[in-house]
């Protein structure tokens, strides 16, 4: 009865294009409509009518030289609407701009989504040389600075099933690849108040990462920066964490984070 009930309701088309949203949530490049088709099994026709809809509703973006559709920035909005947290990036874009002006180098925000970070947004750097990340990029937990902020301050129980589901790829002889370590390491962020990556997923490049907490004292995202380990050498470190937790603290503070709970550069 409850199944007939259920089916009664249910919406064909609207179902499908949900399945075109999370199959597209799997291909961060995109896919076009005959890759869509192969991996749907919907007639083309069907696909084409919901990407092209989903298209001119801003939820889809068009490379129009591959013909890739891909998730918009639209769909970040309606995922930080569901946090709460819609109004996040808003906030954070002064503080970013003035942690990028200091330190030249790119900064980022992104969120725990799964057992992925996400990246949310950019202010690129102003060196001649700077990494530009495309909005929605996916990032490892295990060897990014973003990834062990974001599990630092989940519950012990979340943290303790992400890390136990990882699959912890090797990049690098930097990455580190053994579970017990890696919890080491997530329990250091939250003992100093920022996370790194010392050329744990890309040889050359480091990052450093501090946590932005909501009112209710709960981890939203993470802010950071990267740069090549010549513009970001380990002796700057202590000095160029302050400047990020600065700049993480600004944005929680903006989302109504009150607590003095955030440890601060104490080495």
């Amino acid at each position: 009865m409850e199944t007939e009930t259920s089916n009664k309701y249910s919406v064909l088309m609207l179902e499908k294009g949900m399945g075109v949203l999370e199959l597209l949530a799997d291909y961060h490049s995109g896919l076009t409509i005959q890759e869509m088709c192969s991996h749907l099994s919907y007639p083309k026709t069907t696909i084409y009518r919901l990407a092209n809809t989903l298209l001119e509703m801003g939820y889809l973006g068009k490379d129009e030289d591959t013909n890739h559709f891909f998730l918009s920035r639209k769909l970040f909005r309606l995922g930080l609407a569901a946090l709460g947290e819609s109004n996040i990036l808003e906030r954070a874009i002064e503080p970013m701009r003035r942690l990028r002006d200091e330190v030249k180098e790119s900064v980022m925000i992104g969120t725990l989504v799964g057992n992925e970070a996400i990246l949310l947004d950019q202010v690129l750097g102003s060196h001649d040389f700077t990494f530009i990340l495309k909005s929605g990029t996916h990032l490892c937990l295990h060897a990014s600075a973003p990834g062990k902020v974001l599990l630092a301050y989940q519950t012990d129980k979340v943290r303790d099933e992400l890390i136990a589901s990882m699959e912890m790829t090797r990049f690098n002889e930097n990455t580190i690849t053994d579970k017990k370590r890696y919890l080491q390491e997530v329990l250091k962020v939250k003992e100093r108040g920022y996370g790194v990556d010392l050329e744990e997923e890309i040889i050359g490049v480091n990052c450093i990462g501090a946590p932005i907490f909501n009112q209710y004292g709960e981890v939203i995202a993470c802010v950071w920066m990267s740069g090549p380990k010549g513009r970001m050498p380990l002796e700057r470190f202590p000095e160029l964490a302050e400047q990020v937790c600065k700049c993480a603290r600004s944005i929680s503070e903006k989302m109504g984070y009150r607590i003095n709970c955030l440890q601060f550069i104490e080495n």
